[in-house]
């Protein structure tokens, strides 16, 4: 078990910590006239953004390179009446489905839900409708789009700030500091692209699952949802008091079922 967590990443409130100290460490470094100082905020920060994503990008990319190879699967095999079902949730794109040998989870991909075979064998008929329901609400609030919108807003502020930092004179000194885009500048430009990007997917994330859950509510029901979260952690070996960098824990999707819309804003983003 202990592998299987560390193979999943880093818990929430730790990721958070280590991205926090990358960006202030990155910060640090950018203090004229210490070179020494810059250089170890530099290697620090480093690590600690090594640390927050490495475990995290490793489980992802272990589970996706060995899920197999893909095959086709008639959507209307699992929800008859695919097409319409579709539309009555708004969705007017042609939605494929690919079936993975061994993928232990389903993800929404554009215009495609990849989902693996272990998931069909071990749910039930109503478990699955509600797997699916939930990837298709991620395709209807689009949190893709958003994502590269926040990717490219993040990059653009991130290059703003080490160019400042490489040519512009510092308030403070009075003193200019002609950098250039070397190494240090680069590292700079990284550690604060990672770091916030690390933490502003999580105020992203968090909430569009809430939501994907709740989608899926209105089109099957809680019991459908809950089953399937219940049997999908199962599934996974999953810690469903854990919470993961990108999910929220098992527990906390099952009580967002029941959350009052007047308290979901405070707990979607303030509740670690």
């Amino acid at each position: 078990m202990r592998g299987k967590t560390i193979l999943n990443g880093c818990s929430l409130r730790l990721n958070v910590t280590l991205l926090a100290g990358a960006i202030i460490c990155a910060a640090i470094s950018t203090l004229p006239d210490k070179e020494t100082l810059r250089i170890t905020c530099i290697v620090i920060g480093w690590l600690l953004t090594l640390a927050a994503v490495g475990p995290s990008l490793s489980g992802y990319v272990w589970e996706r390179v060995r899920k197999g190879k893909a095959e086709n699967l008639d959507p209307n095999i699992i929800i008859p009446g695919w097409k319409q079902f579709c539309q009555s949730m708004g969705i007017e794109k042609d939605i494929k489905v690919k079936v993975f040998p061994n993928l232990r989870n389903a993800y929404a991909n554009g215009t495609t839900i990849e989902i693996g075979q272990p998931v069909l064998d071990s749910l039930d008929s109503v478990s699955i409708k509600a797997v699916f329901t939930h990837e298709l609400a991620h395709i209807k609030i689009n949190d893709a789009l958003k994502l590269k919108h926040l990717l490219v807003v993040i990059l653009v502020c991130s290059i703003f700030v080490s160019v400042a930092h490489a040519i512009v004179p510092l308030v403070f000194t009075h003193s200019v500091v002609q950098l250039g885009f070397s190494h240090f500048t680069f590292s700079v430009l990284s550690i604060l692209m990672i770091g916030f990007m690390g933490i502003a997917i999580r105020f992203m994330s968090w909430p569009d699952e809430y939501k994907a859950d709740l989608v899926a509510m209105q089109h099957v029901n809680r019991g459908a949802v809950v089953s399937f979260l219940t049997a999908m952690a199962a599934l996974r070996k999953m810690d469903v008091t854990r919470d993961f960098y990108l999910h929220p824990s098992i527990n906390k999707r099952k009580a967002n079922l029941g959350w009052s819309r007047k308290t979901r804003f405070r707990k979607w983003y303030f509740e670690l």
